[in-house]
């Protein structure tokens, strides 16, 4: 692969406001493409505010459920985690959306029986079977998700029942920015709460020159705050994003 920087004076400095333990990868592999990188975490993740009770209810009730629908690997994460025992998730499907989650999933031992090309929660709902008698679906979600995906699929038929599983907060301690000492050249959301964080954090003073967004949600998120979107990645995954930057 082409080194994105060959030829410049400099490498091109791109901010990740991702988690740690998410962004380690796109940084790696940041870095190993010739960036200079900087990790400014916007989000924080958090249990709900019930501390995850109604989603423990709900994994005590799994053999009501014909679904289970997992639409990002920090809601993955929160639910595998409350499962003591393997076998209750035997008869059940699983649908999940990115590759991201479905990795989550993989990594605790479990295979997705359901991944929209589309990494949306349109995508889901295109991809999604025909009502079922009876059908319930179960979905862990952040406390901020959007209402479209269980909306669709009741529409559809289904009895949907989400749970809160986190939430994503501003972190709680902070480092200082000033992108003009700094002088980055991208900065990568890869959510609403990222740029939404991003913006009570440090102001839209800040905003380095050039916004890539991880996808429609994130980029519809980023224009409301009459924002720019100079680049969407697509797939929305870490290669889409790795993609972006490399066409600069």
């Amino acid at each position: 692969m082409r080194d994105s920087n060959e030829g410049k004076s400099k490498p091109s400095k791109v901010i990740v406001t991702r988690t740690l333990s998410q962004a380690t990868p796109l940084l790696q592999r940041l870095i190993a493409l010739g960036f200079e990188t900087f990790h400014l975490p916007t989000i924080e993740i958090q249990p709900p505010d019930d501390e995850g009770k109604e989603l423990r209810e709900s994994i005590q009730n799994l053999a009501k459920y014909d679904w289970i629908i997992l639409t990002s690997s920090n809601g993955a994460e929160m639910f595998l985690r409350e499962i003591n025992d393997r076998t209750v998730l035997d008869q059940k499907q699983i649908a999940v959306i990115g590759s991201g989650t479905e990795k989550t999933l993989k990594e605790y031992g479990f295979e997705a029986d359901l991944i929209p090309n589309d990494f949306l929660a349109e995508g889901l709902v295109q991809a999604f079977p025909a009502f079922q008698h009876n059908g319930r679906v179960l979905l862990p979600s952040a406390t901020q998700a959007r209402d479209f995906l269980p909306n669709a699929l009741r529409k559809f038929g289904w009895t949907v029942d989400v749970v809160h599983a986190y939430q994503t907060c501003i972190p709680k301690h902070f480092d200082p920015f000033n992108n003009q000492k700094i002088g980055a050249d991208f900065i990568i959301f890869t959510s609403p709460s990222t740029i939404e964080n991003f913006i009570a954090m440090y102001g839209v003073a800040n905003m380095p020159p050039k916004i890539i967004s991880i996808g429609p949600v994130t980029s519809n998120a980023i224009k409301n705050f009459n924002l720019d979107v100079d680049l969407e990645a697509n797939p929305s995954n870490t290669e889409g994003i790795i993609d972006c930057l490399l066409k600069q």
